[in-house]
């Protein structure tokens, strides 16, 4: 199982994922008697609109000056606390995803309930799309297609631990995109941790 934990490769505070125990694969820890709310329910393949030239998407940001090696995930760590600050790193991140599909709604923070999330302690962004909008769900496509291509290597290097997409999650463990339930199937928008 893969969950969220505080860590940066290139931006501070995005998020970094990390193996825990290998016979769980939901995302509860109960040890606190809270829990994320949401589980993996077994492999499928990344599930993409064809594209559609009424429907046009500009291709994710070319960099050619990146490093060959790619970091590591993190360590885990579970959420633990309650800070809901909008952390650098995330608001940078909301702001390359707005300025390269001109998209610029997006939420980081949130104020703390009784349960698990990584937006409590500001390690997740919660960027406004709509699976059943053509435009937006090929905008959704071709951003998690970019950032999982090659194992994983964009959400890698902006140390991403999970994207969670159309009832979908990626985590950069090789297990590919198997389907997600839990209370958000984020249909209505893209949950990158």
């Amino acid at each position: 199982m893969w969950r969220a934990v505080v860590g940066a490769s290139m931006l501070p505070a995005v998020a970094v994922v990390a193996p825990a125990s290998a016979d769980n694969n939901d995302d509860s820890d109960n040890s606190s008697g809270r829990s994320y709310g949401g589980r993996s329910t077994g492999p499928t393949t990344l599930q993409t609109l064809p594209a559609d030239s009424n429907f046009p998407t500009p291709g994710g940001p070319k960099r050619d000056d990146l490093p060959d090696d790619v970091d590591l995930p993190g360590a885990f760590q579970s959420n633990v606390f309650c800070d809901p600050q909008d952390r650098p790193g995330l608001q940078a991140f909301g702001a390359l995803l707005g300025d390269q599909w001109d998209r610029p709604g997006y939420t980081t923070s949130r104020t703390c309930l009784n349960m698990k999330s990584d937006h409590y302690d500001g390690r997740a962004i919660d960027w406004q799309l709509n699976a059943f909008d053509p435009q937006d769900r090929r905008i959704g496509d071709e951003v998690v297609a970019w950032l999982s291509a090659n194992d994983g290597e964009m959400a890698k290097r902006f140390g991403m631990q999970s994207i969670i997409w159309n009832n979908q999650i990626f985590r950069p463990d090789g297990s590919g995109w198997p389907g997600y339930v839990g209370q958000s199937p984020h249909r209505p928008r893209a949950l990158l941790v």
